[in-house]
């Protein structure tokens, strides 16, 4: 880990302003003008379909359907944006927007629209796809049944059309917000959380009036929570931490704590995004524990060897789900976790903490090198969980500008 000096900052910002940024994708398209336009419903079904195939982590569900040539694999491996662009129409276009922006914009949206936007058949279309495939809300002992079920939640209908409405939402407002400019992106962030209070202070007025009707609130069951206006520091240093991640091809795993973790007693728990969560789950949320205590850690996860199960992948678990639908689940599933030694069950929160395998257990593989890792220890799984973390930590604290420690 290194410190950023103001010079490597600036020259960090002012990249950061002027390429694609790791999160989400928005689809869009262009005239002969080059002016941006939002697609058609029936363009955008099409598109979303090739997008969850070959974007990380929903691909995780479609492996076993992906054939790529050497010439298309190194071209993952080299940038996952530009890959998924040659497999969609060429009129149709992709952009990387950045996960704490499109989670904000999506909190906006959910707010404008509270009485509109109806987002409780998500976790309903969640369980019931589960249950479908004989899968439990808080473990799984068949990890390619719970992709099949994945699968059908990422294909619904009802999922494809609430995308639809929130991608045309959020490139409207970077449109008229010039974050395709690449210039206000910080001015941004803090507007979008001034807003989302503001309405959060309406709808809670509103909700008194029209609580004895029954309002769609209570129907939601959804936790509404303010941003506090002092945490704007930490989605400023998440953005930056994102792109960071983006040019190394690698996710980021959140959690809210000082880094001094272990997986001896029980799994670890980790939002593949700021905001995880959001919506029904917030003590479950990095966020929560980002702001209470004014510390916590990004962890960075290299997509291309996640899908080709190097260490990562025996380390951690992470769900074939987009941003859309981790806002909005709650429960055990649908959130990153640190897997543990097979052979170990230990109950935490009710939970049976060996739901999926750690890299003790490798049956499936039959390569030497993580067959080997079966013989491994509790002491030894629990080093290399440690090794990782040291080396892919990043720390994030409240107030310390973008003075953060990085891998980079």
């Amino acid at each position: 880990m290194v410190k950023y000096s103001l010079k490597q900052i600036g020259f960090l910002l002012a990249i950061f302003f002027c390429f694609s940024l790791k999160a989400e994708y928005i689809l869009y398209k262009t005239n002969n003008q080059n002016e941006i336009s939002a697609l058609t419903q029936e363009e955008h079904d099409q598109s979303y379909k090739i997008l969850i195939k070959y974007q990380f982590p929903t691909c995780l569900c479609y492996q076993d359907q992906i054939k790529l040539t050497k010439e298309e694999d190194e071209l993952y491996k080299k940038s996952e944006e530009e890959f998924i662009q040659t497999k969609l129409p060429e009129n149709i276009k992709i952009k990387f927007v950045p996960t704490v922006i499109y989670e904000l914009l999506f909190y906006n949206f959910y707010l404008e629209s509270k009485f509109t936007l109806k987002t409780s058949f998500i976790p309903v279309l969640y369980k019931e796809c589960l249950k479908k495939n004989n899968i439990g809300e808080t473990s799984c002992w068949d990890y390619k049944r719970y992709l099949i079920a994945m699968a059908k939640f990422n294909e619904d209908k009802n999922i494809i059309d609430i995308h639809y409405k929130i991608n045309i939402f959020i490139l409207f407002y970077l449109k008229n917000n010039n974050l395709f400019d690449k210039k206000n992106l910080i001015s941004i962030i803090s507007s979008l959380i001034k807003n989302i209070n503001n309405m959060f202070d309406i709808i809670n007025c509103k909700r008194l009036l029209v609580f004895q009707y029954g309002a769609y609130f209570q129907e939601d069951r959804v936790n509404l929570s303010k941003i506090d206006k002092k945490d704007i520091d930490f989605f400023e240093q998440v953005a930056l931490v994102e792109y960071n991640a983006h040019m190394l091809g690698d996710i980021l795993l959140f959690r809210g704590t000082g880094g001094n973790d272990s997986t001896r007693n029980h799994r670890l728990s980790y939002g593949c995004s700021f905001l995880t969560g959001l919506l029904r789950d917030y003590s479950a949320c990095p966020y929560y524990y980002f702001s209470r205590k004014k510390i916590g850690y990004a962890l960075h996860v290299n997509k291309y060897k996640y899908i080709n199960r190097a260490n990562c992948y025996q380390l951690f678990f992470i769900p074939p789900l987009n941003t859309l639908m981790i806002l909005s689940l709650a429960g055990e599933l649908f959130h990153v976790s640190s897997r543990i030694k097979n052979n170990v069950n230990i109950s935490y929160s009710g939970v049976i903490t060996e739901c999926f395998s750690g890299i003790t257990n490798a049956r499936e593989f039959s390569i030497d090198a993580i067959t080997r890792l079966c013989r491994s220890t509790e002491e030894e799984f629990e080093k290399k969980f440690q090794d990782y973390l040291n080396e892919n930590v990043v720390y994030i604290k409240n107030g310390a500008g973008l003075q953060i420690q990085s891998k980079l």
